[in-house]
């Protein structure tokens, strides 16, 4: 009996210790799993390490507008179908409900009476809280979404066979055509006319009339930031003062801002008076003759003498201070230029030349149990897919990552492709941590545009959600603002802080911006939006605004 008491006492003492030593050592391998990226909560933010100064700034700031249309700000309510809900603000007339049914009343004041008071278009980011507002253009415009179609693509990436390279696939569908569209500040309005436009200046100006199956939009800018259309293969501007179309000097290969999308003059600009300078070289290029082989079984091919660009970094003077090493260079964007070696590597280098974020790294890879070589390269494609690449803003960029099998890499020379993905780094090499599972899908205006399991959230540069990835329907970040959806046919436009600037239920259509213009719709429309799957109908009968057309520029006191 004596015995029990004892062995009663001993475990009263120790089980409690062993418990406790058990439940401690569940927490650490918890929070080990965790790290090393077994498994992520997708609410948590985990923070690099970096721009810590930054994210104590923002903690705790409250946003104003002065348009009156910021009915709130999204944040993450699993209850409702967006996925995101509006807080009230009391300066609002219309309050905080984001039902299309009832939405908030919204005013655009005129830009002529907004231009007197001294406000002026601003492509630059709109700043949260900032004397930004949103005027209405007095432009005569179709009172009907659209009577055209138009080709669009989606793109995904198909996996390699046989350790090959990734490659991009495009999905081409129909989809209506917006009868008020906008390029890079141009407005272009479709007329009673098969397949012809009228092109207005941003300030509402009729600069002509053009067929749009023969001229289109190129979605970049030479060297003087003009906007480029193709005819027949070549590259035009649009000379305003006389209304007719010039061929411009245009070279992709020196002139390239990398990313082909609707982007601002600024965008891609070096910000150093470092440049690049080139000279070429011809090379023959072999193209294999299909069918074609001589006596002894080889394939014949044709020889194609073909020129070579190979960059130099100069200085003020326009004197070489590197070799000619370089086979791609982009602008300096905050103290980092991208360059392409001979191998089709891409590195960063610093304004002196020095390799600032090397390429080909060595590491071993804890999931596939082998060694792998990370190589830096240029994006897979060049649309607005592909935006964040390239040039650092607010001390990170989007980097595409090359893994190659080690072994087989420096034994056999072979390129044998383990993974390529996309990531987020900093301006000294480090990887910006994504939470596991999600998709780089863009990032600008210091936002990175994230997916997971088909649905979208925006992830600040310093590492806290602004919005949770709850949204069924989001775009890039355009000049501080981004277009999001509910998936229902419904869209809103917020900042960076996740405020709404013009709510759910105003319009049925809302463009990006486009150096300084917005073109919205109201009313009842099939979704040009590519989303086929979605619900496509909307009957948008309760708008704050006429239906039709509505040209909205962005203003800024003070310019």
């Amino acid at each position: 009996m004596a015995k029990l008491k004892d062995a009663a006492k001993t475990a009263k003492k120790y089980v409690p210790r062993a418990v406790a030593v058990l439940v401690f050592m569940l927490i650490c391998a918890i929070v080990l799993l965790y790290r090393e990226g077994y498994f992520d909560i997708a609410y948590i933010t985990r923070y690099s390490g970096n721009d810590t100064e930054d994210r104590e700034t923002d903690k705790g700031k409250e946003t104003e507008t002065d348009t009156g249309t910021d009915t709130g700000k999204v944040t993450t309510d699993t209850d409702t179908n967006t996925g995101a809900d509006t807080t009230t603000d009391t300066d609002s007339s219309g309050g905080g409900d984001d039902n299309p049914d009832n939405p908030p009343e919204v005013l655009f004041l005129p830009c002529a009476e907004l231009t007197e008071k001294g406000y002026k278009l601003s492509y630059n980011d709109w700043e949260p809280g900032g004397n930004w507002v949103l005027a209405e253009a007095d432009l005569d415009l179709p009172d009907y979404f659209s009577s055209r179609m138009q080709e669009k693509y989606k793109v995904h990436y198909k996996a390699p066979k046989d350790y090959a390279m990734f490659e991009p696939v495009y999905e081409y569908y129909l989809a209506k055509k917006p009868a008020v569209s906008l390029y890079m500040g141009y407005i272009i309005v479709e007329t009673d006319s098969e397949n012809i436009v009228n092109i207005f200046s941003s300030d509402g100006k009729a600069l002509g009339s053009y067929d749009e199956t023969k001229i289109n939009p190129a979605f970049c800018r030479d060297t003087a930031d003009r906007p480029l259309f193709i005819y027949k293969d070549a590259y035009y501007y649009l000379d305003a003062k006389n209304k007719r179309f010039v061929e411009s000097d245009y070279n992709p290969k020196t002139d390239s801002r990398g990313v082909r999308f609707d982007y601002t003059p600024d965008y891609g600009k070096s910000d150093t008076a470092r440049k690049f300078i080139y000279k070429t070289e011809v090379v023959n290029v072999y193209e294999p003759i299909e069918g074609a082989i001589d006596d002894e079984g080889y394939q014949l091919a044709y020889v194609i003498p073909t020129p070579v660009y190979r960059f130099a970094l100069a200085n003020t003077n326009g004197t070489a201070i590197t070799g000619y090493d370089y086979y791609g260079a982009y602008p300096f964007h905050e103290g980092r230029a991208a360059v392409v070696d001979a191998d089709g590597f891409l590195y960063y280098i610093n304004r002196n030349g020095t390799v600032a974020i090397r390429t080909g790294v060595i590491r071993r890879d804890k999931r596939l149990a082998r060694s792998v070589y990370d190589f830096y390269m240029e994006p897979l494609t060049d649309g607005p897919e592909s935006i964040g690449f390239l040039y650092f803003e607010h001390g990170l960029t989007r980097a595409r990552v090359l893994s190659l099998d080690y072994y087989n890499y420096f034994t056999d020379k072979k390129m044998s492709v383990i993974n390529d993905t996309d990531i987020m780094i900093y301006a000294n090499g480090k990887e910006f941590e994504i939470p596991t599972g999600y998709d780089v899908i863009a990032y600008s205006s210091g936002m990175i545009l994230l997916k997971r399991d088909g649905k979208y959230g925006y992830m600040s540069y310093t590492g806290a959600w602004i919005v949770q990835p709850t949204l069924s329907y989001a775009e890039p970040f355009y000049e501080g603002l981004a277009v999001i959806g509910d998936g229902k046919g419904n869209y809103a436009l917020i900042d960076t802080k996740g405020n709404f600037v013009i709510p759910y239920g105003v319009f049925s259509y809302i463009s990006n911006a486009s150096t300084g213009v917005i073109a919205a719709y109201s009313g009842g429309y099939t979704t040009p939006y590519p989303n086929p799957n979605a619900n496509t109908q909307q009957n948008n009968n309760n708008s704050p605004v006429s239906d039709g057309w509505h040209i909205l520029y962005k203003m800024k006191a003070g310019g």
